[in-house]
């Protein structure tokens, strides 16, 4: 199953329907530029290799379910040093939340959370002025 996006960096892995891994960006940049890798494409011949989903996934993955609150979220994220997370649901993965999707969310909010307390200051402004 691979992720819908405008530049899919990830691809999670499925067997019977049920999540085994995902394969992001940093993953095969590890897996296979990195020197000390086995599979380093750079080092040695290994276009006749059969280098397999399972030899460069991150097995067993963080996952989070569609009600997780963002805070958890990020905190789990950071504690599993992961940019990329499944949102599972019932067994069956029904998207991935990304670090930058909670970036965008948080900046959104603090955009909110910025406007309320202009206005707020304008009616205390506007209060202490009657007084």
């Amino acid at each position: 199953m691979v992720a819908q996006t405008k530049c899919a960096r990830y691809v999670v892995v499925e067997e019977n329907d049920q999540l085994v891994g995902i394969i992001t960006d940093r993953d095969l940049i590890g897996a296979l530029l990195t020197p000390d890798s086995e599979f380093n494409v750079l080092a040695t011949d290994q276009s006749e290799s059969n280098i397999t989903a399972g030899d460069v996934m991150t097995s067993d993955p963080l996952t989070v379910t569609p009600e997780a609150e963002v805070p958890r979220v990020l905190r789990q994220m950071n504690e599993a040093a992961a940019r990329h997370v499944p949102v599972v649901e019932d067994g069956s993965v029904v998207g991935i939340v990304t670090l930058d999707d909670l970036i965008t969310h948080l900046a959104g909010e603090a955009a909110h959370v910025s406007a309320q307390m202009d206005n707020l200051s304008g009616i205390i402004r506007s209060e202490s002025q009657r007084k």
